[in-house]
Protein backbone atom coordinates (compact mmCIF):
# COMPACT_ATOMS: atom_id res chain seq x y z
CA UNK A 1 0.00 0.00 0.00
CA UNK A 2 1.13 3.51 -0.84
CA UNK A 3 1.87 5.77 2.27
CA UNK A 4 1.73 9.55 0.99
CA UNK A 5 5.69 10.82 2.36
CA UNK A 6 3.75 14.05 3.66
CA UNK A 7 1.25 12.58 5.90
CA UNK A 8 3.65 10.25 7.55
CA UNK A 9 6.00 13.14 8.34
CA UNK A 10 3.05 14.88 9.81
CA UNK A 11 2.04 11.60 11.77
CA UNK A 12 5.43 11.13 13.10
CA UNK A 13 5.63 15.25 14.16
CA UNK A 14 2.51 14.37 16.22
CA UNK A 15 3.41 11.24 17.57
CA UNK A 16 6.65 13.04 18.76
CA UNK A 17 5.08 15.91 19.96
CA UNK A 18 5.32 17.08 23.53
CA UNK A 19 1.99 18.05 25.19
CA UNK A 20 2.70 22.02 24.67
CA UNK A 21 3.84 21.26 20.87
CA UNK A 22 0.38 19.32 20.87
CA UNK A 23 -1.30 22.43 22.07
CA UNK A 24 0.33 24.58 19.68
CA UNK A 25 -0.74 22.77 16.98
CA UNK A 26 -4.05 22.90 17.87
CA UNK A 27 -4.17 26.11 17.78
CA UNK A 28 -2.31 26.30 14.28
CA UNK A 29 -5.31 24.25 13.22
CA UNK A 30 -7.58 26.73 14.51
CA UNK A 31 -5.99 29.67 12.60
CA UNK A 32 -6.09 27.66 9.41
CA UNK A 33 -9.08 26.89 9.53
CA UNK A 34 -10.26 30.37 10.40
CA UNK A 35 -8.42 31.79 7.46
CA UNK A 36 -10.49 29.30 5.06
CA UNK A 37 -13.48 30.52 6.68
CA UNK A 38 -12.10 34.00 5.67
CA UNK A 39 -10.93 33.07 2.09
CA UNK A 40 -14.90 31.09 1.85
CA UNK A 41 -16.45 34.25 2.62
CA UNK A 42 -14.37 36.47 0.08
CA UNK A 43 -14.91 33.95 -2.71
CA UNK A 44 -18.88 33.47 -0.98
CA UNK A 45 -18.63 30.01 -0.59
CA UNK A 46 -20.34 29.32 2.35
CA UNK A 47 -20.29 26.18 2.49
CA UNK A 48 -15.99 26.22 3.34
CA UNK A 49 -16.93 28.90 5.79
CA UNK A 50 -19.39 26.67 7.51
CA UNK A 51 -17.06 23.68 7.16
CA UNK A 52 -14.35 25.59 8.42
CA UNK A 53 -15.79 27.08 11.28
CA UNK A 54 -17.01 24.28 12.20
CA UNK A 55 -13.71 22.05 12.51
CA UNK A 56 -12.55 25.84 14.44
CA UNK A 57 -14.99 25.22 17.09
CA UNK A 58 -14.01 21.12 17.11
CA UNK A 59 -10.33 22.14 17.61
CA UNK A 60 -11.36 25.16 20.31
CA UNK A 61 -13.48 22.39 22.14
CA UNK A 62 -10.65 19.94 22.35
CA UNK A 63 -8.23 22.76 24.13
CA UNK A 64 -11.04 23.48 26.35
CA UNK A 65 -11.99 19.62 27.40
CA UNK A 66 -8.13 18.50 27.77
CA UNK A 67 -8.16 21.38 30.55
CA UNK A 68 -6.84 20.47 33.98
CA UNK A 69 -8.85 21.69 36.24
CA UNK A 70 -7.48 21.91 39.04
CA UNK A 71 -5.35 25.12 38.17
CA UNK A 72 -6.65 28.65 38.56
CA UNK A 73 -5.33 29.60 35.08
CA UNK A 74 -7.81 26.91 33.48
CA UNK A 75 -10.45 28.12 34.52
CA UNK A 76 -9.69 31.12 33.19
CA UNK A 77 -8.53 29.61 30.12
CA UNK A 78 -12.19 27.85 30.39
CA UNK A 79 -14.63 31.51 30.05
CA UNK A 80 -12.00 32.52 27.36
CA UNK A 81 -12.62 29.29 25.08
CA UNK A 82 -16.47 29.13 26.16
CA UNK A 83 -16.56 33.13 24.62
CA UNK A 84 -14.11 32.22 21.72
CA UNK A 85 -16.40 29.02 20.70
CA UNK A 86 -19.68 31.23 21.21
CA UNK A 87 -17.81 33.74 18.88
CA UNK A 88 -16.97 31.34 16.35
CA UNK A 89 -20.86 30.31 16.40
CA UNK A 90 -22.06 34.04 15.86
CA UNK A 91 -19.41 34.73 12.88
CA UNK A 92 -20.33 31.81 10.79
CA UNK A 93 -24.51 32.61 11.72
CA UNK A 94 -23.61 36.22 10.36
CA UNK A 95 -21.01 35.37 8.09
CA UNK A 96 -18.91 38.65 9.90
CA UNK A 97 -15.23 38.12 8.96
CA UNK A 98 -14.50 41.32 11.04
CA UNK A 99 -15.96 38.71 14.08
CA UNK A 100 -12.91 36.63 12.74
CA UNK A 101 -10.44 38.51 12.60
CA UNK A 102 -11.24 39.40 16.16
CA UNK A 103 -11.15 35.73 17.04
CA UNK A 104 -8.10 35.43 15.18
CA UNK A 105 -6.44 37.70 17.39
CA UNK A 106 -7.11 36.14 20.54
CA UNK A 107 -5.94 32.47 19.32
CA UNK A 108 -2.51 34.26 18.19
CA UNK A 109 -2.09 35.71 21.32
CA UNK A 110 -2.59 32.39 22.81
CA UNK A 111 -0.48 30.50 20.66
CA UNK A 112 1.94 33.04 20.96
CA UNK A 113 2.05 32.58 24.79
CA UNK A 114 2.24 28.74 24.99
CA UNK A 115 4.78 28.98 22.30
CA UNK A 116 6.97 31.34 24.39
CA UNK A 117 6.26 28.53 27.43
CA UNK A 118 7.50 25.79 25.50
CA UNK A 119 10.93 27.58 24.56
CA UNK A 120 11.29 28.62 28.04
CA UNK A 121 11.03 24.57 29.05
CA UNK A 122 13.49 24.14 26.10
CA UNK A 123 15.93 26.26 27.71
CA UNK A 124 15.83 25.07 31.21
CA UNK A 125 15.98 21.67 29.62
CA UNK A 126 18.96 22.42 28.17
CA UNK A 127 20.85 24.39 30.83
CA UNK A 128 19.90 21.93 33.52
CA UNK A 129 18.21 24.31 35.62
Amino acid sequence: MYENPYQRYRQVQLETASPLELIIKLYEGALRFINLAKKGLADGDYQLVNNSLLRAQAIVNELNLSLNMDYEISHNLRELYLFINRSLIEANIAKDGSKLDEIMEMLMSLKDAWVQINEEIKVKAVSGS
